[in-house]
């Protein structure tokens, strides 16, 4: 299954649906809503095709109308977990700050079909990478447990879309949210190994080993008021960055040459050590 394509799950579908489900998997959206306007059928109480019609008004922005048809197949089976799995992606492809709205509708796909790895998929980004879901980083270990789940279910032929190594990339950068950075590094480790051409891995190790290496200039630098400026800004540039032919941008330059020659060559000297140890790593 493409995760672009609608999948209706653990529903009955009539000829007529299928042709729907045809057409709006086939990215004929327009044609979609034409078939429906122009049915002989009264689909009106009929939760698939509401589901099928949502899909396709939100493939076309047209946001307003796919919610319409979620909460109308939702009022008429709130068993519909493809009509929850697809209201929680239009409301993470919505402008706004929606985040909170769609993990409620993946939360309640998975009570009723536990193993939807897609919508599993989906909340776990969801935490990871939002910044307006109330969970602080609770969400973070939240996040690396779903990540956990879809590693044991994987491979999966139903979701081949979702890559193993992806998953184990996602699960670094929850560790490197969290500052537990040896946890950080061995999974961007495992990522490598089963795609070592998976350059956003190797970009996030380097810049996990600059952090853990740059924390000794941190220290050294605690007591002066300039350097803790210092070390703010170098920070920021050093976590964010760094790119992914690890090597410093023009910022990263002039925040070295904001240090003093003794912080200089010792920030220099911890470039050197993090990329030795990269290389020890990966020998």
């Amino acid at each position: 299954m493409s995760k672009d394509n609608l999948s209706i799950k653990n529903q009955k579908i009539s000829n007529w649906q299928k042709e729907l489900l045809n057409l709006v998997n086939t990215q004929k959206y327009k044609e979609a809503l034409d078939y429906c306007q122009n049915a002989k059928e009264d689909y009106s109480k009929d939760s698939v095709t509401l589901t099928i019609k949502g899909f396709a008004h939100s493939n076309l922005k047209e946001y307003t109308e796919a919610l319409k048809c979620y909460s109308e197949a939702l009022s008429i089976d709130i068993s519909n977990s493809s009509a929850w799995y697809n209201l929680g992606v239009t409301y993470t492809q919505m402008p706004g700050e929606n985040e909170e709205k769609a993990l409620h509708c993946y939360d309640k796909v998975l009570e009723i079909s536990p193993n939807r790895l897609d919508a599993l998929y989906n909340k776990s980004i969801i935490l990871l990478y939002s910044t307006n879901t109330k969970k602080g980083n609770f969400k973070y270990n939240e996040a690396i447990h779903s990540f956990n789940l879809i590693l044991k279910a994987l491979p999966h032929p139903e979701y081949s879309y979702i890559k193993e190594e992806d998953i184990w990339f996602y699960k670094g950068n929850c560790y490197k949210k969290l500052e537990e950075y040896s946890k950080a590094i061995e999974c961007y480790n495992i990522a490598l190994k089963i795609n070592p051409n998976f350059l956003g891995a190797r970009a996030k190790k380097l810049n996990v080993l600059y952090t853990m290496e740059l924390t000794e200039v941190f220290k050294m630098n605690e007591k002066s008021e300039r350097g803790l400026e210092s070390n703010s800004n170098f920070r920021e540039l050093a976590e964010n960055n760094v790119d992914e032919e690890k090597t410093f941008t023009i910022e990263h330059l002039k925040i070295l040459n904001s240090l003093s020659t003794e912080n200089k060559e010792a920030v220099m000297e911890i470039i050197k050590k993090a990329k030795e140890k990269e290389n020890v790593l990966n020998a």
